[in-house]
């Protein structure tokens, strides 16, 4: 029988509540909870009983967040959206801080566990967590996203890189310590940071030495650690190679390198992030970051027909820019949604021919699989 410490029932306890909360984002909910209680809400002040009059109420919101509601019927249902929002805001807030708070219990009372890495690396992810305010406010879902780290987390991410180099979890450490510095400034930072990605040890080095012992060994061999949260750091590769390239590519000495600071700073969340970028292009004529400005402007069109041109005209004014595998692989997942699969196919051949080497060439690898899947080619 494998015997269980203290300290792995209670990191277990933290990884459960951390769930499917991934450093990626998710959505946990349709969006159909939401339209409930912004109902119950608007149907309890007319009324002060949430039992009756529910349909009608419930009709307006749904077409409220399907955007399909006329301006007076769109003015009465936004306060009640408004308020729900703030008060999920204010529970969620107080969820962030208890799991911080459970992570520094454990870190406190299990100083020496080899679950400690893990820990700080749900701590962080804890701190970075932010909701998607606009998806909340136009739509009622719950987007959730950690792709911006917060400053909040620069300690924790700090610690677990200095003093467990050899977890894989520092990988993901870097990545965000690395957008970090960025932000503030400190490019050269941000590249060493992110040339150190991959120098720690294998995830499965101790249970491959294991392997080499006898049979039972090898049966009753424990798993690294980091084992459970082995696709979350497995997923930064990409995201680390596409930041280096962003960095190193668009240096601007001509600017000292403010376009690409200014760009680190830029929230994808912000309400105004599109005027942000289009901000950054009219202060630095002619910047480097130009066509990768670009793509990320197209990439914020709702429509994707609109998406498409935008990202053709990128591609047509930067053929040879350092955003074209960008571009090129984000074509064709629009491509791919607007149900031109030839199109799609040449894109994703184009980017895998090209840029054999770089991260967008596996994403294009596996999207073109769904190309293939739609019947898009052999």
């Amino acid at each position: 029988m494998t015997r269980v410490g203290r300290d792995e029932l209670y990191y277990r306890f933290l990884e459960q509540d951390y769930g499917s909360v991934t450093s990626h984002g998710l959505v946990p909910t349709d969006g159909s909870s939401v339209v409930h209680q912004v109902t119950r809400r608007m149907t309890s002040e007319e009324s002060g009983d949430s039992s009756t009059g529910g349909t009608s109420h419930e009709e307006k919101v749904r077409r409220f967040f399907a955007g399909t509601s006329r301006p007076k019927e769109a003015d009465e249902v936004a306060p009640f959206v408004e308020a729900q929002y703030l008060d999920f805001l204010s529970d969620w807030a107080k969820r962030q801080d208890d799991r911080t708070s459970a992570c520094d219990r454990f870190l406190e009372d299990f100083p020496t566990s080899r679950y400690v890495p893990c820990v700080l690396f749900l701590k962080g992810i804890a701190m970075d967590l932010r909701v998607d305010i606009q998806a909340f406010r136009r739509q009622g879902q719950m987007w959730f996203s950690t792709d911006f780290p917060s400053e909040r987390s620069r300690n924790t991410w700090r610690t677990l890189i200095e003093t467990y180099p050899d977890s894989p979890l520092s990988d993901a450490a870097r990545v965000r310590l690395a957008q970090l510095e960025a932000r503030q400034g400190r490019i050269d930072e941000a590249v060493r940071l992110l040339r150190e990605m991959g120098t720690q040890k294998p995830v499965s080095t101790e249970t491959e030495r294991r392997a080499e012992g006898p049979a039972l060994d090898v049966l009753l061999a424990k798993k690294p650690a980091e084992d459970s949260l082995k696709s979350e750091y497995l997923g930064v590769v990409r995201q680390a190679a596409e930041l280096l390239s962003l960095l190193e590519q668009n240096r601007d000495s001509q600017y000292n390198d403010a376009p690409l600071i200014l760009l680190m700073r830029c929230d994808p969340l912000h309400p105004d992030y599109p005027l942000n970028l289009r901000e950054i292009v009219d202060l630095y004529p002619h910047t480097e970051l130009e066509d990768n400005i670009g793509v990320k402007l197209s990439l914020a069109e709702p429509s994707v027909k609109e998406r498409i041109r935008k990202l053709e005209g990128v591609l047509k004014r930067f053929p040879n820019g350092d955003a074209l595998p960008e571009v090129l692989c984000e074509l064709g997942s629009a491509y791919l949604q607007s149900g031109d699969l030839t199109k799609a196919r040449r894109n994703f051949d184009r980017v895998i021919q090209q840029f054999p080497q770089s991260s967008y060439a596996a994403s294009a690898r596996l999207r073109l699989s769904r190309v293939r899947l739609s019947g898009g080619g052999s």
